[in-house]
């Protein structure tokens, strides 16, 4: 048995980052989540859960279609105001509609090449994989840090996203988990971000890696859910903190 195997699943695991504030991994549906920012992987023709190769996610879960049928068709025509599609490592920003939170930051990540069907396919479907490890992990990491960048230009205080690349598109978990903290918790940071970041998963497998890589993190320190809510929130919820403030008017409407 690995040892993400043996990690005892809690409803929150948080972390000091090394350049203040604080991490968070929550057993949660990033559907339900309040705060100011949500992030999330979409595909390259935004089309949410309209997407033409929709039957490649038959019986399995993804963030992105669980915000989209949160957010109703709405999602899409705000999507499609701005682009109707996205280089893989950009980021596109836009409002929320229907959900608990400010904006959506929506990013593509290709396929990782071991997920891929050896067998030969479209040049379509093709084209939505990386060509080969390398490629794919150095496109991750570059979602993941042009989510944070996109955050704190919009000067979130709170951001949370899923465990992006290790749903349809086929990552490791622990490859995700790794790439993931390397932005959302790095050593040094080129500016100011979120105070608070949050990863949702709904997957106890993928939890249990991205908490094994978060606990060897030479930078993470493990604290308290309640020293995140004193130091950020004054003792209450992100929540409730969020109603109090009312965020503030949307910049991008």
């Amino acid at each position: 048995m690995s040892a993400s195997h043996c990690i005892p699943r809690k409803p929150v695991r948080c972390f000091r980052r090394p350049c203040g504030g604080f991490l968070c991994l929550a057993d949660a549906d990033i559907a339900d989540w309040q705060g100011e920012v949500i992030a999330t992987s979409t595909s390259r023709g935004l089309e949410g859960t309209l997407r033409r190769n929709w039957w490649g996610f038959a019986g399995r879960k993804s963030a992105d279609a669980a915000l989209h049928e949160r957010a109703g068709p709405e999602l899409v025509a705000a999507c499609q105001q701005k682009a109707f599609s996205l280089d893989f490592g950009a980021v596109l920003v836009t409002a929320a509609p229907n959900l608990k939170a400010k904006y959506i930051l929506h990013t593509v990540v290709p396929g990782h090449p071991s997920s891929k069907d050896p067998r030969p396919m479209p040049a379509e479907r093709a084209a939505d994989y990386a060509a080969d490890e390398a490629e794919a992990e150095r496109l991750l990491r570059k979602s993941f840090a042009g989510l944070l960048s996109a955050a704190a230009g919009l000067n979130a205080g709170s951001f949370c996203c899923p465990a992006i690349g290790c749903g349809v598109r086929g990552f490791p978990p622990a490859v995700a988990a790794r790439a993931g903290l390397q932005c959302l918790a790095p050593e040094v940071c080129p500016r100011p971000g979120p105070p608070y970041v949050e990863v949702r998963f709904w997957d106890h497998n993928v939890l249990s890696a991205w908490t094994t890589e978060a606990m060897v993190h030479r930078q993470l320190e493990e604290c308290q859910e309640l020293e995140v809510r004193e130091e950020l929130w004054q003792g209450g919820t992100l929540a409730s903190w969020t109603e109090k403030r009312q965020v503030w008017p949307c910049r991008i409407c």
